[in-house]
């Protein structure tokens, strides 16, 4: 009990609270010595050898109620110079901290005020062997020196500041949309895509259209509410990017990687996503209209609430993916895997399901196989007859689809 009571101060995160106990206790123990002084009874006797009487003197009540009191109050001392140097302490590395982080800031504002003249300088080089070249073509020198500044700009190599992968890069942003800007030609610019780093670049709401960016570096980048509309994304790797809200309409990302990329709300429509990676991408509330993601690898996708009317999924890899309350109206999934996709309340009127995929699949009917009739459906799922429709146990008012054990 003594225990807890000397390191309340260091538990307890409130000095009012920590100061209210003390007095209780200090009252308390006031209150004990005056009813026991009260009730003492007669005069010590203090006949009898030494060892007698310093037997009767520890033992004698006041003194006990006295030590008692006197260990308190020097205890309950204690104990606060202890907080308040612990307080103190914290208190100077917590400014020393302070004084860290913005020595950091300073040497990373420095830095990239540094990094920023050089890239307008770079940027004028390229302009004047442009002038110079009626090709519109750039040197190597030029090239590598362009990709070296884009790797500048990441903090990481300097180490002033911890590498964070919810930050962007408005510096590599900037530098990607003035290359876009100049007439450099296609060799050139698909050398700079070749060796230049540009993941993490903030391009937020840049007008991009139109612009080839296939085989471009862009892990992380932030496309949110841009313009792509006609954009070239063919084998880029886009992986963790963010294409929130961003207007993608006839954009063509073949073979890009996009897993864990968020394009929430993202209209994509008539784009082109021919053997595209999108593995637990989300892609909820989207629009895919008339979009062809044939061979796409899907898997543990998150396409709830998107519209993929007459969209082209022939042999999609669909494991796992999220379909619920999706618009697949005429989409055309033959040969698609959607073993473990969730199906509820998805519209499948008039799609294609020949020699599609499904096991452990989640639906919302238990006479889902019989109504692909009645939703005017073209072609039979793979192994229809040996297809059944069970309660999941798992899921409230749910049925999965499974192949029947023989």
């Amino acid at each position: 009990m003594m225990l807890v009571y000397l390191i309340l101060p260091f538990v307890c995160s409130s000095t009012f609270w920590i100061v209210g106990l003390y007095a209780l206790v200090a009252i308390l123990a006031l209150l004990i010595f005056l009813r026991l002084n009260r009730d003492a009874s007669g005069p010590d006797d203090t006949s009898g050898n030494s060892s007698n009487l310093l037997s009767h003197f520890l033992l004698n009540r006041n003194f006990r109620v006295y030590g008692f009191v006197i260990f308190t109050i020097w205890s309950t001392i204690g104990s606060m110079i202890l907080f308040q140097q612990e307080n103190i302490r914290i208190g100077q590395i917590s400014y020393y901290q302070l004084e860290i982080e913005a020595k950091k800031n300073s040497d990373e504002i420095l830095r990239k005020s540094g990094l920023m003249s050089l890239m307008s300088q770079t940027l004028d080089q390229v302009s004047n062997e442009l002038s110079q070249h009626n090709s519109h073509g750039l040197s190597e020198g030029i090239i590598q020196r362009i990709s070296r500044l884009s790797y500048a700009f990441h903090p990481e190599p300097f180490q002033y500041l911890e590498p964070d992968s919810g930050v962007y890069c408005i510096e590599r942003g900037l530098l990607l949309i003035a290359l876009a800007r100049m007439p450099i030609d296609s060799a050139s610019f698909s050398r700079i895509k070749q060796i230049t780093d540009f993941s993490g670049a903030d391009l937020k709401a840049s007008d991009l259209h139109g612009l080839n960016l296939s085989g471009a570096q862009l892990i992380g980048a932030n496309f949110q509410e841009a313009n792509l509309r006609s954009s070239l994304f063919k084998h880029a790797d886009l992986r963790g990017a963010n294409f929130w809200g961003a207007k993608m309409n006839k954009a063509d990302l073949s073979y890009a990687f996009l897993n864990r990329a968020n394009a929430q709300w993202a209209e994509i429509n008539d784009a082109r996503l021919i053997w595209a990676t999108l593995k637990e991408t989300d892609l909820s509330s989207a629009k895919l209209r008339n979009s062809d993601l044939s061979y796409a690898i899907m898997d543990l996708v998150d396409l709830g609430g998107a519209s993929l009317r007459d969209a082209q999924m022939v042999c999609a890899s669909l494991t796992g993916a999220n379909l619920d309350q999706a618009n697949l109206t005429g989409v055309n999934l033959d040969q698609a895997d959607l073993r473990l996709a969730n199906l509820c309340d998805a519209n499948l009127s008039g799609a294609h399901l020949n020699e599609v995929i499904l096991n452990k699949t989640r639906v919302r009917e238990p006479n889902w196989l019989q109504q692909l009739n009645l939703w005017q459906v073209q072609g039979t799922p793979a192994m229809l007859d040996d297809l059944e429709v069970t309660a999941d146990e798992g899921g409230k008012n749910q049925y999965l689809i499974t192949v029947k054990r023989k």
